[in-house]
């Protein structure tokens, strides 16, 4: 295997982010040892909401819808 596997990480909001957040610098000390990529998406109400709306928002203000993106 040539190249290495990734794990999508997801961020959430209201009561499961601090959970979310404090787990993982734990899961990236593992998975580093192992060759293992962890890429982090922002799955919160919020963010869904800003992705809905680009045309609105200014270029740096932009999100990609990623609940979306992992449900494809």
């Amino acid at each position: 295997m040539s190249e290495n596997p990734t794990i999508i990480y997801t961020k959430t909001d209201e009561a499961p982010a601090l959970a979310t957040y404090s787990l993982l610098p734990i899961v990236q000390a593992f998975t580093k040892h192992a060759g293992i990529n962890v890429e982090t998406r922002d799955i919160s109400v919020a963010a869904r909401i800003l992705a809905q709306f680009p045309d609105r928002l200014t270029a740096d203000q932009r999100v990609g819808d990623h609940l979306a993106e992992l449900g494809a």
